[in-house]
């Protein structure tokens, strides 16, 4: 399902004026201009505005074509990273845009100490207060590293390079990151013929170093454990796409320093390359994990509700419009009772982002999102964060491939 290369498009770049509510935004240039182009992202002016609107687009202030940005974002407060895994010929970038007043503004951009061609660089992010985690499933030709760095007085710096103990060639580690108060978790989906692990690091005084390693109870070869993750203070979830043909997420709770397994979850009605848990995210007593290869490639999520080590299946979503090959359900957010799912392929892949609330037992779509200058092929909802009612929505295929991300209010 998730595409591992792509063509770098060479055709030039376009005038294009996007249509915000309440204000607009003009992006001028060409594929020459692309490099210098400053580009903020302007607030739209939503006093008047009723349930979800637009509050601006995000690009690259270097943007160029087949840069891939958007493809990983990530949200917390009034910060924002995006990733752009294929920057400057695949070497990889990753942003920093952060909110002032009502705009929000790209103030940092962040590569590596060993940055090298084909790293990929900005293949996941996260983001925890002012801590942020970088994935490079490339480097070292595919052994894989993942990055973090602090932020003092708004200035970003690498504070360290993360590698795993027992490291072995096409790991993937730093395929997915997350993080969370002192904690960094970084998947390595390839690690052991695709078996996959987890690791766990943890911050001291400035020096992080590897705490645990985590692996499936019932891991096997090609189960791609630790595809994608979601974390919550003494919660992580973890996903292997590949379990058992259909997919499967597994919740661990850590106690005393000590992470252990918790609780396997599947799909009610799973089936052979859904990709169940494509993407996953946590948020209290809730658990949602996208399916985007279900029901021929239209797609689904499903939330799963508990605690501990019990958790049940409370809810499957589907779009309204859900058609073959929208792949819905290829990326996902959750901040209270409030899910995201994003389906990149919707509408001739210009893309679509859904809103699901719970009202009493059952859960009901709120709204559809799309971007204000959506266009063919754009894949809008490609990555999707949320923090409390701001949601960042990656299209990594609009502006020429250059990539751009999306935030709304929910």
């Amino acid at each position: 399902m998730r595409r591992n290369n792509r063509a770098v498009i060479s055709t030039v770049l376009f005038t294009i004026v996007v249509a915000l509510t309440g204000s607009l935004v003009l992006f001028l240039g060409s594929t020459a201009q692309a490099a210098t182009r400053t580009h903020h992202a302007k607030a739209a002016t939503a006093a008047k505005a009723h349930g979800p609107h637009q509050l601006g687009q995000l690009v690259a202030s270097d943007a160029w074509p087949g840069d891939d940005f958007g493809w990983s974002v990530a949200i917390s407060g009034s910060t924002a990273v995006v990733g752009a895994p294929y920057a400057q010929n695949y070497m990889g970038a990753a942003y920093i845009f952060t909110k002032s007043g009502s705009t929000w503004t790209q103030t940092a951009e962040l590569l590596p100490s060993d940055a090298a061609t084909g790293n990929e660089f900005g293949w996941s992010v996260a983001i925890s207060g002012s801590t942020v985690a970088v994935g490079s499933p490339g480097t070292y030709y595919g052994l894989g590293s993942a990055y973090v760095f602090t932020d003092t007085g708004g200035t970003w710096s690498q504070q360290s390079d993360l590698t795993a103990h027992d490291a072995l060639g096409a790991d993937k580690f730093g395929y997915s990151v997350v993080t969370s108060g002192s904690s960094v978790m970084v998947g390595a989906d390839g690690h052991s013929g695709k078996t996959g692990a987890v690791y766990v690091f943890t911050d001291g005084g400035g020096t992080w170093s590897q705490q645990a390693e985590l692996t499936a109870s019932d891991g096997a070869p090609s189960d791609m454990f630790g595809w994608s993750m979601a974390v919550q203070g003494s919660t992580l979830v973890v996903s292997a796409v590949r379990h058992a043909a259909n997919g499967a997420i597994y919740v661990f709770t850590e106690s005393g320093g000590t992470w252990s397994q918790a609780a396997e979850l599947t799909a009610g009605d799973g089936f052979p390359d859904d990709y169940f848990g494509d993407k996953v995210a946590v948020s209290g007593a809730l658990i949602v994990a996208g399916a985007p290869g279900h029901n021929n490639t239209t797609g689904a999520a499903y939330v799963f509700g508990g605690s501990g080590t019990h958790w049940t299946q409370v809810g499957e979503l589907t779009a309204s419009d859900g058609q073959a090959n929208d792949c819905f359900g290829w990326s996902v957010g959750l901040s209270g009772k409030t899910v995201l799912v994003g389906a990149e392929q919707h509408a001739a892949a210009s893309g679509a982002a859904y809103v699901f609330t719970k009202a009493g037992s059952k859960w009901k779509q709120k709204s559809e999102l799309t971007a204000g200058d959506g266009g063919l092929s754009d894949e809008f909802g490609y990555s999707a964060s949320l923090s409390g009612t701001t949601a960042i929505i990656g299209a990594d295929n609009s502006e020429g491939a250059a990539g751009s991300a999306f935030l709304f209010k929910l």
